[in-house]
């Protein structure tokens, strides 16, 4: 999963010129290709274990 998927989000990562908005683009994006039930603030913070909603 990792090959493809750092394939993926290398095509468009030089939109996001700091490594912090990078890191977190990647995690919104693996949240968002998670198997979760429902997909808000909520539960894509915790499927990339962060502590709350804020940063997604």
């Amino acid at each position: 999963m990792v090959g493809w998927f750092e394939a993926f989000v290398g095509g468009f990562a030089s939109r996001f010129p700091r490594v912090e908005s990078r890191r977190q683009m990647r995690w919104y994006i693996r949240g968002l290709l998670s198997e979760a039930e429902r997909r808000n603030g909520w539960t894509l913070a915790e499927v990339v274990g962060e502590a709350g909603p804020e940063r997604m």
